[in-house]
């Protein structure tokens, strides 16, 4: 059976997603013990281009799969050009 916990990122952090540091202290007090944390980022109404790369990051290094949700607008247009352009300059498809 998986085992699994959601996060409100909203909760956690802000509305408001900005600094890199903050991103990489989020995935630090991430609770591991699990197979899947789901990452909710309802409510959530900015996010820079380096709290995306910085959560990129930490999301591909984590040891457990991360599933986002809610991500919708500036959030899903910042995860989703982050993710291209990683998989672009390491060549991962």
């Amino acid at each position: 059976m998986i085992s699994r916990a959601e996060v409100k990122i909203e909760q956690e952090i802000h509305r408001k997603l900005g600094m890199r540091s903050t991103a990489e202290d989020f995935f630090n007090s991430l609770n591991i013990n699990v197979d899947e944390i789901v990452i909710d980022f309802d409510n959530v109404d900015f996010m820079s281009r380096s709290f995306a790369q910085e959560y990129v990051y930490q999301k591909r290094k984590a040891d457990v799969k991360i599933i986002e949700k809610n991500t919708k607008g500036i959030v899903k247009d910042m995860l989703n050009t982050v993710e291209n352009d990683y998989n672009e300059n390491f060549g991962i498809v």
